[in-house]
């Protein structure tokens, strides 16, 4: 923002507040992507439960309790407690994969930036 003049600050400040939110919409969408394909990869359904609700339940979690609702209380219990292990799983695999991004890119940041901040405090 300090390398723009004055008279077109406001449109240097929309383009920077528009890929802000740009950022967190695209990064929203990728983090939830993930963890459905996780959770709909690795969700066990209890022996029971017929084929077609065990498909709708693994298209999401709202779904999968949705469907949980329609079974018998015993089938009901085992597939809830499922949904919430699969999508508890799924979340911490994303935050881990997350952090190991997080922290190799701090690391490139690190390092790219080293010999520029070096250089420029010779001067």
């Amino acid at each position: 923002m300090n390398a723009v003049p004055a008279e077109r600050s406001g449109g240097a400040a929309a383009l920077q507040e528009t890929a802000y939110e740009l950022g967190n919409v695209l990064g929203i969408a990728v983090i939830v992507s993930i963890t459905s394909f996780i959770y709909s990869n690795n969700l066990v359904i209890p022996h029971g439960v017929s084929v077609s609700m065990a498909e709708i339940a693994r298209d999401l979690i709202g779904e999968g309790i949705i469907i949980a609702q329609q079974l018998p209380p015993s089938f009901a219990h085992e597939l809830i407690k499922e949904v919430n292990i699969t999508f508890i799983n799924a979340f911490n695999i994303v935050g881990i994969i997350l952090g190991i991004i997080m922290l190799i890119l701090a690391s490139v940041i690190m390092y790219v930036l080293t010999p520029f901040k070096a250089s420029t405090s010779l001067h």
